[in-house]
């Protein structure tokens, strides 16, 4: 061993934004671009002059950013699982998952076996709140039961494993063009949303365009348009979370109703009552 010579590559974590999309960085993922998806959608914009006559209409154009940060579910239970074989072929899976039908897919093509192999028991949950829609400790606990002949494997992450190794909540950078008029009625808004996955997909895309979906809801008396876009980063996964986007993009929307508030001078429960109809 002492005539083996390690080279290493020394990689500086990408972890803010202006990082992960910078020209010509460094790929998380080879072929990836550090990108999972992007969308946009003017509605009901024909193009992007549309847009812009829609913003000319107002009064006062505001722009705003928005930042929300990593959160963790902190359920009471921690993750745990175990696996058995019952005889040399079917295996048994004891977990507190909210997926059994979807894990039991995940466990038996990660290993390469049927599905008639696999018995999910789904237990009690003590806590989740989204934290639990993914393939953690199955997979593995599985593996070794397996290898070992069939004998119970159980594996329990302590509360920091499950803040490192389980999933998050996406932290979001949200920029948010509104044009009023003096009245405090809002004529045109768009949005700009970056979502950060974390070092894998999980849930990836689906929770921003979940998020965004609800942000002309509220306040619906307008044109709006937005783009989104979900990246890869040097950090714990980010995953379901209670609220699926709509925490971090409602948060965005109503500190920008007290900013533009403020700025038209307008009473801000009155606006918000006149903006909810």
């Amino acid at each position: 061993m002492e005539l083996i010579e390690v080279e290493y590559d020394t990689y500086e974590p990408l972890i803010e934004l202006d990082q992960i999309l910078a020209e010509n960085v460094r790929k998380i993922h080879k072929g990836s671009k550090n990108t999972i998806a992007e969308y946009s959608l003017l509605s009901p914009f024909k193009d992007e002059s549309d847009n812009e006559l829609a913003f000319s209409d107002a009064d006062i154009i505001l722009d705003g950013d928005y930042r929300t940060s990593m959160v963790q579910h902190c359920h009471i239970e921690n993750h745990t699982a175990y696996a058995y074989m019952e005889d040399t072929i079917h295996i048994t899976i004891v977990t507190f998952t909210a997926i059994p039908h979807i894990l039991r897919r995940i466990v038996t093509e990660s290993l390469g076996i049927t599905w008639s192999r696999v018995r999910i028991v789904k237990s009690y949950v003590g806590g989740a709140f989204g934290n639990k829609q993914d393939a953690v400790l199955e997979p593995m606990v599985t593996f070794l039961t397996m290898k070992l002949n069939g004998r119970p494997v159980r594996i329990t992450m302590s509360r920091e494993e499950c803040m490192t190794c389980t999933q998050n909540r996406h932290p979001m950078q949200v920029k948010l063009k509104t044009g009023i008029k003096k009245d405090g009625t809002m004529v045109a808004r768009h949005t700009d949303a970056v979502s950060i996955t974390g070092a894998y997909a999980s849930y990836g895309h689906s929770v921003l365009e979940s998020g965004i979906s609800w942000i002309n809801y509220l306040y619906p008396r307008m044109t709006f348009g937005y783009s989104i876009k979900t990246v890869y980063a040097n950090i714990p996964t980010a995953g379901a979370m209670r609220g699926f986007g709509a925490p971090q993009i409602i948060f965005a929307l109503e500190s920008s109703l007290d900013d533009i508030a403020r700025k038209a001078g307008i009473d801000e429960v009155e606006f918000r009552l006149k903006k909810c109809g």
